[in-house]
């Protein structure tokens, strides 16, 4: 309804997400998650013991069969298995008179980045000290939302750098040559 533009910093993801039961042949170790990264995306594995893993994997967007992973493949899942799209997306701006956009609302990375709560918190802080500078300097309103807007697209870049280089670091091969930051913007309507 706003017409905010979407600029992506990736190509598209999609991500999984399910809870298996396990048993003693589950070879992970129960008291710590695991990271598992593929060629083309990853794996994560969170023992909830006795009994269950929940697990959530990511890869590029295409055919899939939305499975659980290899690693539970032979074990019941329970509930629905839950889908999203997580392409990594900045909304442009984060703000204008009378609106300011915080947490998912205004930028998204998948969860490999591992930030998405600590995001939400202090953007929103940081939109709410906003709103009051707006409130106490009116005229100087533009000036702050100016400057909340820089400040969310610096962080949010930041993020996406510190988890490119993770992916590459792990073998994690989704981004080609020609990704590049903030490569389109697109009408999000």
């Amino acid at each position: 309804m706003l017409k905010f533009k979407r600029r992506f910093y990736s190509p598209p993801l999609i991500c999984w997400t399910g809870v298996s039961k396990i048993d003693k042949t589950f070879s992970y170790d129960l008291t710590a998650a695991h990271f598992i990264p593929h060629k083309d995306g990853w794996t994560w594995l969170a023992p909830q013991p006795p009994d269950y893993c929940a697990w959530t994997m990511l890869s590029m967007k295409g055919e899939k069969s939305f499975l659980p992973p290899e690693e539970l493949k032979n074990n019941i899942t329970f509930n629905t298995i839950h889908f999203a799209n997580m392409r990594w997306r900045l909304f442009r701006p984060v703000c204008s008179e009378g609106i300011l956009l915080c947490g998912d609302a205004a930028g998204i990375l998948d969860p490999a980045a591992g930030q998405g709560i600590f995001n939400a918190l202090l953007s929103g802080i940081t939109v709410a000290n906003t709103v009051v500078m707006c409130i106490q300097e009116s005229d100087l309103a533009a000036f702050h939302l100016a400057h909340y807007d820089d400040w969310f697209v610096r962080e949010f870049e930041g993020k996406v750098e510190q988890l490119r280089l993770y992916y590459e670091e792990h073998g994690i091969t989704v981004f080609g040559r020609e990704q590049g930051a903030g490569s389109r913007d697109k009408s999000a309507d």
